[in-house]
């Protein structure tokens, strides 16, 4: 998804531009994530705890400890965002001002149904 976007997005108006991208990273806990002293297994990244070894492997394949790929368009707003899905909530929340909801919904209709170039009008 994130090389397609990043194809129609060659300013990097809500793309991070990176020298080259592969999603190869994958993390994986063993038992040795363990915690005897809190009873439950530990991120070894985040620190947060699960009390079943699939459900911290499940935290480790999610987004939470991808890299962001995403931006927000307004110069001022620097959030960032690991899925386009994160992006597109945070600007139909229209927290930083960026533009109206309905508007945001036009754009990205028309980014699904088309191959042309983001642009926010």
């Amino acid at each position: 998804m994130y090389q397609e976007v990043r194809r129609r997005d060659p300013d990097g108006l809500i793309t991070n531009q990176f020298l080259e991208w592969e999603c190869t990273i994958h993390y994986q806990a063993t038992e040795l994530a363990y915690n005897p002293h809190y009873g439950e297994y530990e991120c070894y990244i985040c620190h947060d705890l699960f009390r079943q070894l699939s459900s911290l492997n499940q935290h480790l394949e999610s987004p939470r400890h991808q890299q962001n790929l995403y931006h927000c368009p307004k110069r001022s707003c620097f959030k960032e965002f690991t899925t386009l899905a994160g992006l597109i909530n945070h600007l139909e929340s229209e927290s930083c001002r960026l533009m109206r909801f309905q508007a945001i919904q036009n754009g990205m209709r028309g980014l699904v149904s088309s191959s042309r170039r983001i642009g926010f009008y």
